[in-house]
Order: C-alpha cells, then structure tokens, then sequence
C-alpha cells in the first residue's frame, strides 16, 4: 500500500503540526527536502495569525454570498463552514435532485458534489430514500472519464465524513491515490495546470507515506516556481481569482502558511493578492476590476475560510465528520 491515512482527530493533530514524523520510511528516512517542509509547516504554525484585514474580507465575502444565493454547493459549503447554519432548502433540493435521478448521474463528479453537500449539511449519502451514493461513487466505471477531476473530488468526496468504502471496491481510496501519483508530471504539476495541482493537493492532503510526500513535495516546489510576482497564479501569464483561491486551500489545507516565503514573491504573498479582487461590494472578480461573480466569490470565500482554520489549527475545508445528522 503507497499511503497510510490519518484517521482521528489525535493524528490529524499531529499530522497538520509535523507533517510527517521524522522517522524510517519503507527503510529508509525522510529527505531533507522533506525535513525542510516540516520546518516550514511548524514555523508556520507557531508565527501564523488570522490578520483582521483578511477577518474582514471574510466577513464582506461572506455577506455578498448568502445575499447572491444561488443554492450552489461550493457557496453552502462556505455558509456552513463560517455560521454552522444550513440554509434553508438546501438538503431537501439535493435529496429531490437525486431521486428525481433515481440516483444516476452521467457525471462522476456530480456524485461528488452532492455527496460532499449532503456531507456538509449533515444528510445521509449512504441512504438517499434507499439508494446508496457512496457505493455509487466507489463503484463508478467513469471514474476517470472527466480526467483528474472525477478521481481528485472521489477521494475528497468519501473522506468528507470518512465513508467506508469496502477492499473489493473498484475505486478504494489506495486505487484512487496510486491513480494520481502514477498521472502527476515529472516536473511536479497535473497536467501543467496549478488549478488540478492545487486540488490534487487537496485531495492528498488526509495521506502519508513517502511517495505520497514526495510527491505533494514536487507539486508544492512546482506551485511555488508558477507563482508570478504580484503573489498570484494564473494561465499563460493572466492570472486569475480562482487559481489563487484554489493554491490558498491547498496550501492550507496540508499545514502550510500561504503567507509563508515560499509563496511570497516582490508582490506580495498569494493570500493578498486574492484579497485584491474583492469588489467593493465585497464579491470576487475573476480578473481585476472585472465585476463580482458568484464562482469567484464561492471559491474566495472556501479560500479565506480554509487559511482561517489553518492558522486557528481546525479542521480542513472539506472535512465534514464534525457535522451532526440533520
């Protein structure tokens, strides 16, 4: 087996502290590359703090989502993870959605989506008037028909609340991550994009062992190397709201400091960067000065909540296990 889970709020602890434990892996010890992260992973811990500039582009982004609603996933999500509140409808639309289905989707990922909502708003993929989402999805022969997407969300869909998924699955969770590992680029990157690295990131974030670590490592050096110098991340040297966000949860969702050197450049550090696309209607712009959006704001929003858990040492963005049943 190529990675060992974290399981239980004790080794996440330890796990988002230290990273990995200096000790022999597969017979061998950690690289001080590896030594060098968890120097940085602990520096950042210790130094971190949540700055009232970014509490308040929190709380404006906050704001300007739950009044341009829209009932999507990814801006419940935030509305929960910042107030604890479901808002209203919203597990019942998700239920109606499936059995309106009858719980089949074309999309790998639209499994994910609803099964990381219900997550999220404490509803019961495991029993959606009698069908089974998350057999649905460890089960799935499209796993990989959208490409990275369906296996980077799979893995954060079942580890939402930790959902059992059985050894004879198709997709167990050790199938999934030997996937990614075997389809990450030499240099570091998943198909040269920082969106999918940074949510490849984030899909590994729960697991360790060394070629999960170097590989993460890679990736991580990859992003930083692809920051530009106003502190931001982009295409083909237009960067965007989106690609920051994405690097930002990464970043925090694996204990590491997105204000840290390692991703500051003469321009700034990659969370303030994000923070200049905030329109004065507190909304995110995809580019500058572009209006806001509800993609842009949903996804700045996941973003400044996740490094706002980083530095108050919480759980990651997309763990739900702390959330009670509906």
């Amino acid at each position: 087996m190529r990675f060992t889970q974290r399981i239980g709020i004790w080794v996440l602890l330890i796990s988002i502290l230290g990273g990995l434990f200096p000790l022999q892996v597969m017979g061998s010890s950690v690289t001080a590359k590896q030594t060098e992260m968890l120097e940085v992973k602990q520096t950042a811990l210790s130094s971190a703090k949540f700055k009232r500039k970014y509490r308040i582009t929190l709380q404006k982004a906050l704001r300007w989502v739950e009044n341009n609603y829209t009932m999507s996933d990814w801006q419940t999500m935030g509305i929960i993870k910042n107030k604890g509140v479901v808002p209203e409808g919203y597990l019942e639309n998700l239920e109606n959605q499936v059995k309106a289905a009858n719980g089949e989707f074309s999309r790998v990922t639209d499994y994910e989506r609803i099964i990381m909502g219900m997550s999220a708003a404490g509803g019961n993929p495991e029993n959606v008037d009698g069908i089974n989402l998350i057999e649905k999805l460890y089960n799935n022969p499209n796993m990989t028909a959208q490409g990275s997407s369906g296996v980077i969300f799979g893995l954060i869909a079942l580890d939402s609340k930790k959902y059992v998924v059985p050894a004879d699955a198709l997709w167990t969770r050790e199938k999934l991550v030997d996937w990614l590992l075997e389809n990450q680029k030499e240099a570091g990157s998943w198909y040269g994009n920082v969106d999918l690295t940074a949510m490849a990131l984030i899909a590994l974030a729960p697991y360790g062992g060394e070629e999960v670590e170097l590989a993460k490592q890679k990736a991580f050096d990859w992003l930083s190397a692809e920051q530009m110098e106003t502190g931001g991340f982009g295409y083909f040297g237009s960067e965007t709201s989106e690609s920051a966000a994405q690097v930002i949860i990464a970043l925090s969702s694996n204990g590491i400091d997105p204000t840290s050197a390692a991703f500051t450049k003469s321009g700034g550090n990659v969370v303030d960067n994000l923070s200049t696309y905030q329109e004065s209607d507190g909304g995110f712009a995809h580019i500058k000065d572009s209006g806001s959006n509800v993609m842009s704001s949903e996804q700045a929003l996941l973003a400044f909540t996740a490094y706002k858990h980083f530095v108050k040492k919480q759980e990651r963005i997309y763990d739900f296990t702390c959330v009670p049943a509906s």
